[in-house]
């Protein structure tokens, strides 16, 4: 993990982790755990992407390329309350 954002003062629980775990597309959903425990952290959301464009002043083409160490994960904290909203906290383990 490299970092925790969170969105604003008194948000509890209102954060987003970073990960620089590369990814590919296809990935959104997938679990991130941590190393030393083999717990489930949270779940990828996505990465950010950099647009590369065709040269001239009005490009041809482009294509979105993943950044590193922008993957975006969704914590393990906000899937339970989510859950819990909709009565289907059993879903985790404890």
């Amino acid at each position: 993990m490299s970092q925790v954002a969170v969105d604003g003062p008194g948000d509890a629980g209102a954060s987003r982790l970073i990960v620089d775990a590369p990814v590919n597309y296809g990935v959104s959903g997938a679990g991130v755990f941590d190393v030393r425990t083999g717990g489930l952290i949270g779940v990828v959301e996505g990465f950010s992407t950099a647009r590369v464009m065709a040269q001239g002043p009005t490009p041809s083409w482009y294509i979105d390329v993943p950044v590193p160490g922008q993957t975006l994960v969704t914590p393990l904290t906000d899937i339970r309350r989510f859950l819990g909203e909709f009565e289907q906290e059993g879903l985790l383990p404890p």
